[in-house]
Parts: C-alpha cells; structure tokens; sequence
C-alpha cells in the first residue's frame, strides 16, 4: 500500500460528518422578482399557468377568466349562470437545481397558497391535481376530460378548504408541496367551489400585483456528506506508515 493510497482512506474514513444545514425560503409571484429569503433575487417570475374553467362553453379556453385582459380574476362557483365554474392552477419552474429553485429532495418546513379573493361566497375545496392540464392559455373543460373530477384527474379528497368569505387569503399547502420535492410530478391544483354563492379570485395576469397568486415555500435543502481534511500531523504520518507496510511485506 502506497501513501498515495493511505491518504485516500484517510479521507474516506473522515466523511462521517455533515455542513451546517440552514432553512432556506422561496416566494413566487408572476411579474415579480422572486424573493430568496425574503430578499429580491432580481430575477422576474413567470411561471404561473391558471384558468378559468367553464361547462357552459367546455370548448372555450378562459385565461384571463371573464374579466378583462388588465382587470383578469376568476369565478368560481357550482351555478354561474347555469354552469359550474372551476380553476386550475400550477407554478412551474419551482423544483430543480438553479440557484432560485427547491432542490428535488429537500424537506418542505412549509408551503403556503395565496389567494385574493374579491368577491365574497361560498368555500372553496383545493384539490391536487394528478393530471397535467397543460398550458393556460389553451385549456378548456372538454380538453381537460370534462372538468375537474376529485378521484379522477385529481385528488380523491381536498388538500384544503378555503374560507369564500375572507379576502387575502393564505392557504397551507406543504402536503402538495412535500410530495413534489419528493420527487411526484407537479401538476398543480384545482379551486371547486361548495355552493352556488360563487367567489371572484386575482388571476395571474390581474393589473395589481399584490392580487396574483403567490407560493411561498420554507425548505431545508439535501446536504451532502462533508470531507474533513486530516490535520498537518496526520499527513507527516502518512509516508512512515507506507513505509511500514512495504517493510511487512518484505
């Protein structure tokens, strides 16, 4: 054995400890710089894909809503003149390896929707959707199988139920959150409502910025093992000790 190959193991032997973890968190907002803890990154989001989708007119695609393309929020209510109301939202670019993402296999602390809610109504269930509805600007009911349907292309049970009467509202959702840091595929939620009394929300595209949907994520990211370098002493042991292997063999 060489020293060359001492030093190896040493260094083997040493990687037992691991680099201070620290919690890290992210905020994302379309049209606005995402925030690194708390911090402006200088780097504008747009990743936010939502629509309003609407039984009454299945083939119609809805990304600013019913609203105008400055003042664009969504309805979302069981009877709107005869026809349900859904919304479909996703953040995309949010896991990866870049600087400004969650890496792929941190625990998720915690992970929060919100939501500006201008017209007071009925609850709202947030369902986690399991099929991917693709982009905003193209999805309409019939295109994503007839609608939101809990158990089909989405959860079987809601991820939360949201107050219809609050304003700026904010919303736990780091079980949807974990699950994709884990590693299952994000393809978002869905907004149904509970009643016929239905809700306006903020759209990704709404004039004011503070109305747009905002994810916010708390998360303590994977840390690899650490090297601990041998001390001086150690290293001036290293060419005695390969000297005393040769001379056993011999």
């Amino acid at each position: 054995m060489n020293s060359k190959t001492l030093t190896s193991l040493f260094f083997l032997c040493l990687i037992t400890g691991y680099a201070k973890v620290s919690a890290s968190t992210l905020e994302f907002r379309d049209g606005v710089d995402v925030l690194l803890d708390g911090a402006s990154s200088g780097f504008i989001y747009n990743g936010t894909n939502d629509a309003e989708l609407r039984s009454g007119t299945p083939l119609s695609n809805f990304d600013f809503g019913t609203g105008s393309t400055t003042e664009a929020e969504f309805t979302i209510d069981l009877s709107d003149g005869g026809s349900e109301a859904q919304v479909v939202l996703r953040f995309d670019n949010v896991f990866g390896a870049g600087p400004l993402n969650v890496p792929v296999g941190s625990v998720i602390n915690s992970a929060t929707l919100f939501i500006d809610i201008d017209n007071v109504g009925a609850d709202l269930n947030l369902y986690q959707l399991s099929s991917d509805f693709g982009s905003e600007s193209s999805v309409t009911w019939d295109s994503f199988a007839g609608g939101v349907i809990p158990g089909v292309n989405a959860g079987a049970t809601p991820v939360a139920t949201i107050n219809g009467g609050g304003n700026k509202v904010t919303v736990d959702i780091t079980s949807s959150v974990a699950a994709w840091a884990a590693g299952s595929t994000n393809f978002g939620w869905a907004l149904v409502s509970t009643g016929n009394d239905g809700v306006d929300i903020g759209a990704s595209e709404n004039i004011d910025f503070a109305d747009r949907p905002q994810l916010f994520i708390d998360f303590t990211a994977p840390i690899p093992p650490a090297v601990v370098p041998l001390p001086p002493s150690a290293l001036l042991a290293l060419p005695a000790l390969a000297f005393l292997t040769r001379a056993r063999r011999s």
